[in-house]
């Protein structure tokens, strides 16, 4: 079965992280942040990669900055 997924789109880099390419999925959501740099699902996401790989305190901050987009404390 093929997928068809628009290049370089946040659904592409679901895929990848889903597909066990955690470090392709990191390198799009930092191009995403890159481009939209509040973008509170990007933020997430890439926060859950970190903490998978070990960087806890980059995970942190994202995440942090993630809540104050939701308006979160």
């Amino acid at each position: 079965m093929k997928m068809r997924v628009a290049s370089g789109g946040r659904e592409e880099t679901e895929l990848k992280a889903a597909l066990g390419r955690p470090a392709d999925a990191q390198r799009c959501f930092e191009r995403s942040l890159y481009l939209e740099p509040g973008h509170r699902g990007s933020l997430e996401h890439l926060a859950l990669l970190l903490e998978a790989s070990g960087d806890v305190q980059r995970a942190r901050r994202l995440r942090a900055r993630a809540n104050r987009k939701a308006g979160r404390p």
